[in-house]
């Protein structure tokens, strides 16, 4: 299975590495072995993650909201799954066409739902 990491999740992965550097630069640098880590093992079991739209479930905003974001053609078929060691860390991807499309890679502490509705395909 061929592995797409889009740009918005680069981004997420270096941002991450940074914020921790301030306090390990060690534990920074294992951060990148840990996604591509995690990006292998996914490609090879995809169905591991948790649908994204189990989330929506779990959150508080307005029925009208989550019936919306349920329907968005964005969020279909993305999954999340936590990075091993960077337990609050979960990238976000959706399989097509024998492809691993990473679109993010989000910490946990973060609003979630709003992020997951911004969610974009990665661009090719």
């Amino acid at each position: 299975m061929q592995l797409n990491i889009s740009e918005e999740a680069w981004a997420d992965i270096i941002e991450t590495a940074v914020y921790i550097a301030q306090d390990k630069l060690s534990v920074a640098n294992d951060v990148f072995d840990k996604v591509e880590f995690t990006c292998v093992l996914l490609a090879s079991m995809p169905e591991m993650g948790t649908p994204v739209d189990d989330l929506l479930d779990t959150c508080e905003l307005g029925e009208e909201i989550k019936e919306i974001l349920h329907a968005s053609p964005l969020l279909e078929s993305v999954r999340r799954f936590p990075i091993k060691r960077f337990r609050k860390l979960l990238i976000f991807y959706k399989v097509e066409n024998n492809s691993l499309n990473v679109l993010r890679v989000i910490s946990a502490r973060r609003d979630l739902p709003t992020l997951s509705a911004d969610m974009e395909l990665p661009k090719n």
